[in-house]
């Protein structure tokens, strides 16, 4: 069990979003609208219910700072947290580096999701996660639910609420993987999305860049069997009363702080993370099988569904071993931003995912020690990543704009052609603003294809 632990452990901390560098106030998940509120920026809380029953919390900034209305039709811009975190993730460092808040002075209205499981999103309209029975089917999903279900939910009901036909979206480290299994999986959700901007994505694992962590996912299937016999389901539990969930989440923190064994492990892994200076109200929990779905890919090298063993496989699957998720029905204008000091995400992963996703750019963050938790928790991460996203869904926007004026130019005069020879009986059909619309995104290709910053 203490291994299960070292093993979890590692992997919680590289997705957490907390650096030594960073000293942060502690402010609770649950009091999220409120901190924002409390920054001078108009704060809404949303919620929307999957097809499954969980139901979820969006939390939205839809102006700049100091305002209460802004311009109509307002880009939307839709981010999604990494592994163990929540919406607190965008907003966390305060305006002066949070990029929630930088995207709203931008001018866009600012969505931010909240995966099933998390404090903000632990509830279901049948299952209670705190029962010592419902808890287990409460918590059994993976990445791959909260891609299929959870980011589906939460996309459409933006879409809803603000009458708009699509969004972009920003996902980090996890969130980049449930964005891959959304439109791999169900690929009619490409239409949805203008961009994307995946940071620190976590998608193909054939070359994961910490051998120790390589080792130790070899025993994930039976650890993780172990960990369900035990009735530990859920990591970081907000209230819990189980003394096995407290002394794990003690422990999660322990293992990394006290002990010689673990701590170098640790260093490695989480780079320059102090678990024991984290704020325990920061953390958003997760489904133990989250880490092990991930645990799983890094064991087989692969990005693929939930292996469930061979006869199951087959039964479910129709193949002994789990499909991989197919990048190229990824349609959606995407750039996957990577660091080589990363250690969870590899650059060669990286690439080959952009090389398999037909309207995808890698770009590389110009700081040679940036690691994966500095995405959202660095005081760099305006200059290098987010400035650049600002300007790049600028840019999308303006190329919409721009092709949807010339398009109805051509349709006014096809229009009077039409007019002039309605007599031979032609029939033309200048088509709709929609379509128009959806040509003028597919022409946005060409600013993201083989773009290296």
């Amino acid at each position: 069990m203490m291994l299960w632990i070292s093993y979890v452990v590692t992997l919680v901390a590289c997705a957490s979003t907390f650096s030594k560098t960073e000293q942060v106030a502690s402010h609770s998940p649950y009091f999220t609208v409120q901190n924002i509120q409390s920054e001078g920026y108009h704060a809404e809380a949303h919620h929307a219910v999957t097809n499954d029953g969980y139901k979820l919390e969006m939390h939205r900034i839809p102006y700049r700072r100091y305002e209460n209305k802004g311009e109509v039709n307002r880009p939307i811009v839709f981010c999604m947290h990494g592994l163990l975190a929540s919406s607190n993730s965008y907003i966390y460092l305060g305006p002066q580096y949070s990029m929630g808040y930088h995207l709203a002075d931008a001018g866009y209205d600012v969505w931010i999701g909240n995966a099933r499981g998390t404090k903000n999103s632990r509830h279901h309209i049948t299952l209670d996660p705190d029962s010592s029975t419902e808890k287990f089917p409460f918590f059994d999903f993976s990445f791959e639910e909260i891609g299929m279900y959870d980011i589906a939910t939460m996309v459409d009901y933006v879409l809803n609420y603000t009458g708009r036909p699509k969004l972009h979206y920003i996902g980090y480290s996890q969130g980049g993987t449930t964005f891959l299994v959304l439109n791999s999986m169900r690929p009619e959700y490409n239409e949805k999305f203008i961009s994307a901007h995946l940071l620190a994505c976590v998608g193909y694992q054939n070359h994961f860049p910490s051998s120790q962590i390589a080792r130790l996912s070899r025993l994930t299937d039976s650890l993780y069997s172990l960990t369900l016999s035990m009735g530990l389901v859920e990591l970081f539990s907000p209230n819990s009363s189980s003394t096995t969930d407290k002394n794990v989440n003690n422990s999660s923190f322990d293992l990394c702080s006290n002990y010689a064994s673990f701590q170098s492990m640790c260093k490695m892994v989480v780079d320059n993370i102090q678990l024991e200076n984290v704020d325990p109200d920061w953390i958003g929990g997760a489904a133990v099988k989250q880490i092990a779905h991930y645990g799983q890919n890094i064991r087989d090298k692969a990005f693929t569904r939930w292996n469930y063993g061979l006869e199951k496989n087959v039964k479910l699957y129709g193949s002994e071993t789990p499909p991989s998720y197919n990048l190229s029905l990824i349609t959606v204008n995407t750039t996957l931003h990577y660091a080589t000091a990363d250690t969870i995400v590899d650059e060669r992963d990286v690439l080959a995912m952009a090389n398999d996703m037909p309207v995808t750019s890698a770009r590389k963050v110009k700081r040679e020690n940036f690691s994966h938790i500095e995405f959202t928790s660095s005081k760099d991460t305006k200059d290098l990543i987010t400035d650049y996203i600002i300007e790049a869904i600028a840019m999308a926007q303006k190329t919409i704009a721009n092709v949807m004026i010339n398009s109805e130019k051509k349709n006014q005069e096809d229009n009077e052609i039409e007019d002039e020879s309605s007599a031979s009986g032609s029939g033309y059909n200048p088509g709709n603003t929609f379509k128009l619309y959806l040509t003028a995104l597919s022409l946005l290709g060409q600013n993201f294809i083989n773009k290296q910053i």
